[in-house]
């Protein structure tokens, strides 16, 4: 990776993020309630997957935390540890990126359903969140990624956390487009990408969706902002098999997809639920320039 800041890279040309994790450390042997905590007890392991990413031409790879806030660790008996695990975390990842890519601190939703939805009061979202960004910015973090957002309740509060606990570092966030080119709760791309610019955020896109609906708000997104938008589709769209839900989408098709989010401007590419290094490695030949930008 070069001397250059995550900002002026992602302003420069094609930068490619990493692709799922939690199914790459569930394939290495890791249980749904044990996935973070593997950052402390199995950290080889965690890095041995990330550097997969950066073999195959990742320059971004996120930390894996999506479930790391005291909500999410709660649940499975690690709510004390926040600090510990997103600093572990951070640690494994520079280990992994070993000068060669940059770290993204990733964090996901809490779990919980915000104001006016439930009960997760906007205060409460801030030091939630802060919380596990502060100990990403003390391990020293490139970026920090909000992603996989439904609801501009929950994400507004995260960007401000973000901005309290690391005014220093780039923001990025991404929220999850299903119903219609819209998320769960109403928002459309527009709408979010204007908001998620006028609170600050550098990058602003969408994840965890797929298909031309997805091109869709991509392209929705660039005619309302002028900031990099990012862009990490499943592999493909969801599947019911023998009672576990799949993504089938094979590398060439997955690349296909990102020609055409490039063709709308889109300039950073990851890949979320499915994906794989093979997908990431696709990814590279179908967007890079000939360059290698």
């Amino acid at each position: 990776m070069s001397d250059e800041g995550f900002l002026a890279a992602s302003r420069s040309g094609i930068l490619l993020l990493d692709g799922a994790m939690g199914t790459q450390l569930m394939a290495a042997g890791a249980s749904e309630r044990d996935r973070m905590e593997w950052n402390v007890s199995h950290p080889d392991v965690v890095e041995r997957l990330l550097r997969e990413y950066v073999d195959a031409g990742s320059d971004v790879i996120e930390t894996n935390t999506f479930a790391a806030t005291r909500q999410q660790l709660a649940r499975c008996g690690h709510g004390d540890r926040v600090a510990e695990i997103a600093e572990a975390a951070t640690r494994v990842a520079r280990r992994a990126a070993d000068g060669k890519a940059f770290v993204a601190a990733c964090v996901g939703p809490t779990g919980e359903l915000p104001e006016p939805y439930g009960d997760l009061k906007p205060e409460a979202a801030v030091g939630i969140f802060a919380e596990q960004i502060e100990a990403h910015a003390a391990a020293g973090v490139d970026l920090v990624l909000l992603e996989t957002f439904i609801a501009l309740e929950e994400l507004e509060p995260a960007v401000s956390a973000a901005k309290r606990a690391a005014p220093d570092v780039p923001l990025a966030a991404t929220m999850s487009f299903d119903r219609g080119a819209h998320t769960s709760f109403g928002v459309d791309g527009e709408t979010a990408a204007s908001r998620l610019v006028e609170l600050g955020c550098n990058i602003v896109g969408a994840n965890c969706a797929y298909g031309d609906e997805l091109v869709s708000v991509m392209a929705a997104m660039r005619a309302a902002v002028d900031v990099p938008l990012l862009c990490q589709p499943n592999a493909g769209l969801p599947q019911l098999v023998d009672g576990e839900t799949v993504f089938a989408a094979q590398p060439g098709e997955f690349a296909e997809l990102a020609k055409r989010l490039k063709d709308v401007g889109v300039t950073l590419f990851g890949g979320c639920c499915g994906t794989t290094p093979a997908h990431i490695r696709a990814l590279a030949q179908a967007v890079r320039t000939p360059s290698g930008r």
